[in-house]
């Protein structure tokens, strides 16, 4: 794909067409160089959607991993801290399951 060559001041009075386009920018002053824009590659919505979800399963498994352990140990002692976290979960699943589905 060619780059297209703008001036500084094209450049700018079209920014949003240039931000909404697939194609890179040469941008000029007095005929040299002075940068690029190089537009970042669009993925689908779907695949936005499908890394969000990914990504807060990766922060729920940090949560129980990291957080919960010393929250519980603190507050319900090292002994019983096992059994304050089970039924944390199973309170959690039952908020889950009665919630409406969008």
């Amino acid at each position: 794909m060619p780059t297209a060559k703008v001036g500084v001041r094209e450049f700018r009075e079209n920014l949003s067409g240039y931000l909404e386009s697939a194609a890179p920018v040469a941008i000029m002053r007095h005929g040299k160089t002075l940068g690029f824009y190089v537009p970042a590659p669009q993925r689908p919505q779907e695949e936005n959607l499908e890394a969000l979800r990914r990504a807060g399963e990766q922060l729920d498994a940090l949560i129980v991993q990291q957080v919960l352990p010393p929250v519980l140990d603190h507050k319900f002692g090292k002994q019983n801290s096992d059994l304050a976290a089970g039924v944390l979960i199973l309170e959690l699943k039952d908020v889950v399951d009665q919630r409406p589905d969008d």
